[in-house]
C-alpha cells in the first residue's frame, strides 16, 4: 500500500470486486484480517481516495460507479492471471469516456489529467485546462516544434523559460502516465518570478490567460529584430480593404508567433467627430474580446423592419443598446443589423394599428414596453427633397359615402401601414393609384383582364419605372425640368387600376380624412414639406372580402424578450448575441476619454464604432462580470445563453471576404462567487474523443450535454472558427 497515500484514514475507503460481478463497500472490513474476508484470487480489492476538500465520495455517483463495474468485468474477462500479475495500479474514477478502457494502461484518451490547487490558484488551473485543450497548441508544443521559435534574445519576452515550462507542463497532462493530477508547482513559481499575480491571493483567470498568453508569443516570436514602422494615415480614395491589409502586414513584420496565427484578429475603429463629421479609420489587432454584460443602464428593444421592395418580407429583430442613447445612434445600429444605409431608414412606434410617433431625436429610454416599433426601408434617401416618405393606413369602410372618421365607426384600421416614396411635386391621382395598387400587388385577388385598360396583377407587382442599378426597388422616377411641362400628358400613358379602393389625405393618428383622390389623370396630388405625410388605402367590405387575400406577414412581437431586459432589477437571460452586439454598439466618448479632431483642433465628445474585420482562427471571449469605479466594485451575476455551435458573426463583419464566420465551442472557464474569492472551474472538450469534461483542480469528470447547457454562468468562452467546408478540421494530437 506505499503506493497510495492511507495517512488520512476519514479520506480512505475500501470496496470488493467479486467474480459474479458485484462491488461492495466493505468499510466495516477494515480491521479485520484478509484471512477473514473471504477472498480469493479472483476478487479484486479498491481504495477509494476522497479529493482534498471535499465532502462528497465519487463513486456515491451512481453513474461513475456503473461505468467502473463495467470496465472491471471487461478487465476480468479479458485476462485469467493470477494474483501474482496484478498490479497496483491509479484509475481515475472523474476520468471516464464512453470508450472502453485498459485500468492497466489508464486509458486511451489523454488529456484527462487534473491540476493541483496550489493556494488560491484555481484560477490559473481553469485557464490551463482552457489552453491545454485547444489541440493545434498542444500538438505544436508536444511535437518539440517550439523550440526552433525560441526566441531568447527578445527583450519583450522571458529567454524562452516561459515557452520551457509550458511545454513541460503540457507534456504532463498529455503523456501516457497513469496519474490523475499533477501539481505546477514548477509552472507557479516560474510565473510567480515574472508577475506578482501568480503570488498566492486569488486573481483573474482572464489575467491569468492574457498574461499566460502573451508571454508564449513573446518567448516564441519568430522575428528576432523588430523593424522601425510608422503608422500613416491611407491616402485619400484608400480602399477599407487595402487599408486594412496594409495595417496588418506592418503589424505582422513585427508580430509573428505561433500565437498570432492561432489568436489574433483585426478591427475596424471608426471615430467620428460631431461637428465637422470628420470620420477617422483605424485597423488595430485584437487578441481577447472583452464583452460587456447588459446592465441597467442598457435598453433591449424588439423591432420589426420592413423592408421598401414589394416582394420583401417583414422580419423580427432585436438589439440592446444605451438607454442614453438617441434615436439617429439607434437607426445606425438597426442598418448594421438589417444591412441597409441608415439615410433609407423611418421608425415609428405603432399602437393598436395607429402610429403614435415618428421617431427623430428622443432618447432610446423613452421607448415604452408597450410600443411596437416599426422600421421602414425607404425608396430614396431621406435627404432626398424631390421626394417625400408616405406612411399608408389600409381602412376598412362601411359606408364610404360618408365622411369617414374612426369615432363615428365608419372606418376600422387592419393590418399595418406600408410606406411609398412619392414625388414632391408633379404627382397625379391616376399615378398614385397605380403605385399603390403595384405596392399591394401580391396581397389582391385582382381581376387579370387584358385589353380594357386593366393591368394585371403580375404587372403591377414587378412594375418599377426606375429600376437602375444602384436605386433599391420601388423607387421612382424624377422628372427633369424639360420634362415637367408634359407631366400631365404623361400620366396619361399610365395604366388605369382597377377601382376596388380609393385613396385619401388623412390625419396622424388614422381617424381622420382630410381628401379624397379620384382615380382621374388630372388630378393633382400636393404635399406640403416640412412635415410627416399620411395616405389611406380605403376597401368597402364588400370589396375587401372579394380581392383581399388574408396573408398578413408581419412578425409575432417578442414582448416578453423586450420587457425581461427592461425592468427595474438586474436582466435575468441574456444571449451572447447580445453582448456582441454591446461590444459593437456605438459609444460616444465622456470627459476623461475625449477625441482630438485634426480638423477642429479641438478635443471632442465623438462617436466611436468597433467592428469585426479579420477573425482569429480561435477566439478568447471574456465577459465582462466584473465591474469597478472610483465609487463600487460588484460582479454581475447575469446568465448568459451561449451556442455550442455555429455561433455566427457574420452581421457584426464589416468585411466580406470573411464570410462565412462560424465559430464552435472548444472550453469554458468559469467563475462561482464574489468579487473577493469563489472558486474557477474549466468545462473542456477533448480532442482525441470528442466528449467534454468538467476539470475543476485535481477533479476531471464527463461533462453531459445537460451539464453544458445548465452552464450559464461563463466567465470565458473559446470558440474555433469553422473551416471553409463547413466543419471543425480534425488534428492529430499523437506525438511520436
Amino acid at each position: 500500500m506505499e503506493k497510495f497515500d492511507l495517512s488520512q484514514k476519514e479520506n480512505t475507503r475500501f470496496w470488493v470486486f467479486s467474480p459474479d460481478g458485484t462491488f461492495d463497500l466493505r468499510d466495516e472490513d477494515t480491521k479485520k484480517p484478509l484471512s477473514d474476508l473471504d477472498l480469493t484470487i479472483k476478487h479484486l480489492i479498491l481504495v477509494e481516495q476522497r479529493e482534498e476538500g471535499r465532502d462528497d465520495w465519487t463513486l456515491d455517483d451512481k453513474v461513475i460507479r456503473s461505468r467502473l463495474v463495467a470496465d472491471l468485468k471487461k478487465q476480468t474477462e479479458a485476462t485469467d492471471a493470477g494474483p501474482s500479475d496484478k498490479k497496483i495500479v491509479p484509475y481515475n474514477l472523474r476520468s471516464h469516456s464512453d470508450r472502453p478502457r485498459d485500468i492497466s494502461s489508464g486509458g486511451p484518451t489523454h488529456g484527462l489529467v487534473g491540476l493541483g490547487n496550489l493556494g488560491n490558484t484555481c484560477f490559473m488551473n481553469s485557464s490551463l485546462q482552457c489552453l491545454s485543450n485547444i489541440p493545434e497548441l498542444t500538438a505544436f508544443f508536444r511535437s518539440g516544434n517550439y523550440e526552433k521559435d525560441i526566441n531568447p534574445h527578445n527583450p519583450m519576452g522571458r529567454q524562452g523559460d516561459i515557452a520551457r515550462i509550458y511545454a513541460s507542463l503540457v507534456d504532463e497532462l498529455w503523456n501516457d502516465d497513469t496519474r490523475t493530477s499533477v501539481y505546477p508547482n514548477r509552472f507557479k513559481s516560474t510565473l510567480s518570478r515574472q508577475t506578482s499575480l501568480f503570488n498566492g491571493a486569488q486573481q483573474d483567470a482572464q489575467e491569468s490567460l492574457q498574461y499566460i498568453v502573451d508571454c508564449l508569443h513573446e518567448d516564441l516570436s519568430r522575428v528576432k529584430k523588430k523593424p522601425y514602422t510608422e503608422y500613416k494615415d491611407p491616402p485619400e480614395g484608400t480602399t477599407a480593404q487595402k487599408h486594412a491589409d496594409d495595417t496588418w502586414a506592418l503589424y505582422r513584420g513585427r508580430e509573428d508567433s505561433i500565437i498570432v496565427d492561432l489568436f489574433h484578429g483585426q478591427i475596424r475603429s471608426s471615430i467620428k467627430c460631431p461637428d465637422c463629421k470628420k470620420l477617422s479609420v483605424t485597423f488595430d489587432p485584437v487578441v481577447y474580446y472583452s464583452l460587456p454584460l447588459p446592465t441597467n443602464n442598457m435598453k433591449k428593444l424588439a423591432y420589426t423592419f420592413i423592408p421598401y421592395e414589394t416582394n420583401g418580407r417583414p422580419s423580427a429583430e432585436k438589439l440592446i443598446i444605451s438607454k442614453n442613447s438617441s434615436v439617429e445612434e439607434l437607426l445606425k445600429k438597426i442598418s448594421e443589423q438589417v444591412r441597409v444605409n441608415s439615410e433609407y431608414l423611418v421608425l415609428v412606434t405603432l399602437y393598436e394599428h395607429r402610429v403614435t410617433h415618428v421617431r427623430k431625436d428622443k432618447p432610446c429610454d423613452d421607448f415604452s414596453d408597450r410600443d411596437r416599433i416599426l422600421v421602414y426601408q425607404t425608396a430614396q434617401p431621406l435627404e432626398d427633397r424631390k421626394f417625400i416618405p408616405v406612411l399608408v393606413y389600409l381602412r376598412k369602410l362601411k359606408d364610404p359615402s360618408k365622411v369617414v372618421t374612426l369615432s363615428s365607426g365608419n372606418g376600422t384600421l387592419f393590418e399595418y401601414p406600408f410606406m411609398l416614396s412619392l414625388p414632391a411635386e408633379g404627382l397625379f391621382a391616376r399615378k398614385l393609384y397605380h403605385l399603390v395598387f403595384s405596392k399591394l400587388g401580391r396581397k389582391l385577388h385582382a381581376p387579370t383582364k387584358s385589353g380594357d385598360g386593366v393591368v394585371k396583377t403580375e404587372a403591377m407587382e414587378q412594375d418599377n419605372p426606375n429600376d437602375g442599378e444602384n436605386r433599391p426597388p420601388g423607387s421612382i422616377v424624377v422628372k427633369t425640368d424639360d420634362e415637367d411641362a408634359s407631366a400631365a400628358e404623361d400620366v396619361e400613358q399610365v395604366p388605369s387600376v382597377p377601382d376596388i379602393f380609393t385613396v385619401s389625405s388623412i390625419n396622424a393618428y388614422g381617424s381622420m380624412e382630410n381628401q379624397r383622390y379620384q382615380n382621374v389623370a388630372g388630378e393633382r396630388v400636393t404635399f406640403l414639406p416640412g412635415r410627416e405625410h399620411f395616405l389611406s388605402v380605403n376597401f368597402e367590405e364588400a370589396a375587401l372580402k372579394k380581392y383581399w387575400k388574408d396573408t398578413n406577414d408581419m412578425p409575432a412581437e417578442d414582448l416578453r424578450w423586450a420587457a425581461s431586459g427592461n425592468r427595474s432589477g438586474p436582466t435575468d437571460l441574456v444571449e451572447l448575441r447580445d453582448c456582441f452586439q454591446l461590444y459593437t454598439c456605438p459609444e460616444r466618448l465622456g470627459q476623461g476619454n475625449l477625441w482630438r479632431c485634426p480638423v477642429c483642433k479641438e478635443e471632442k465628445a465623438a462617436l466611436k464604432k468597433l467592428d469585426f474585420w479579420r477573425l482569429p482562427k480561435y477566439m478568447f471571449v471574456h465577459l465582462k462580470r466584473f465591474q469597478y469605479s472610483r465609487f463600487y466594485r460588484e460582479k454581475l451575476s447575469t446568465k448568459v445563453k451561449f451556442p455550442r455551435k455555429g455561433l455566427d458573426l457574420s452581421e457584426l463583419l464589416s468585411n466580406p471576404l470573411e464570410v462565412p464566420a462560424l465559430y464552435d465551442l472548444v472550453a469554458i472557464s468559469c467563475h462561482s462567487g464574489g468579487l473577493g474569492g469563489g472558486h474557477y472551474w474549466a468545462v473542456c472538450k477533448n480532442a482525441e474523443d470528442n466528449a467534454w469534461y468538467k476539470f475543476d483542480d485535481t477533479q476531471v469528470r464527463p461533462a453531459s450535454d445537460s451539464d453544458i447547457e445548465n452552464e450559464t454562468n461563463p466567465y470565458i468562452l473559446v470558440y474555433r472558427r469553422r473551416t471553409v467546408g463547413g466543419g471543425s478540421a480534425e488534428v492529430n494530437m499523437e506525438v511520436e
